[in-house]
C-alpha cells in the first residue's frame, strides 16, 4: 500500500491554487483588452456625409448637446436617414413633434461637426 505524506497534499493544493489564480488573471486580461479594442473602433463622422443624411445643411435649424443626448430641430424630419445614424453609433432616435433626440456614441463629435457650420 502506498502512503502519501501531508507534505505532498500541502504542495499539491498550492499548485492547484496557483493554476486557478493564473486562469483568473488570464481571463481578466482578455476581457480588459477586448473592451479596450471595442472602444477604439468607433466610427468617425464625416461632415459632408452627416449633412446629407440629416437632409442637408439647410435642413438643420438648431442642435443642442445635453450629456448623452443630442437634440436636433430640423425643417423636414422625413429627410433623416436612420440607417446611416445607426452605422455611426447612434443607438436610438427619438422623434417628437418639433425635434429629434439622438442617443448613442460619437454625439460630441457630431455636435462639434454641426458647430462648424452654425
Amino acid at each position: 500500500m502506498i502512503v502519501l505524506s501531508n507534505d505532498f497534499f500541502t504542495n499539491y493544493w498550492w499548485v492547484i491554487l496557483l493554476c486557478i489564480l493564473a486562469v483568473i488573471l488570464v481571463i481578466t486580461l482578455v476581457i480588459i483588452f477586448v473592451k479596450k479594442g471595442k472602444k477604439n473602433n468607433k466610427p468617425t463622422v464625416i461632415l459632408n456625409d452627416l449633412f446629407i443624411h440629416l437632409g442637408g445643411e439647410d435642413n438643420i435649424i438648431s442642435h443642442t448637446l445635453n450629456g448623452s443626448r443630442l437634440t436636433l430641430v430640423l425643417k423636414d424630419y422625413k429627410k433623416i436617414d436612420r440607417n446611416y445614424l445607426s452605422s455611426i453609433g447612434i443607438n436610438k432616435v427619438l422623434s417628437m413633434s418639433n425635434k429629434y433626440i439622438l442617443v448613442g456614441e460619437n454625439l460630441e463629435q457630431i455636435n462639434n461637426e454641426l458647430n462648424k457650420i452654425k
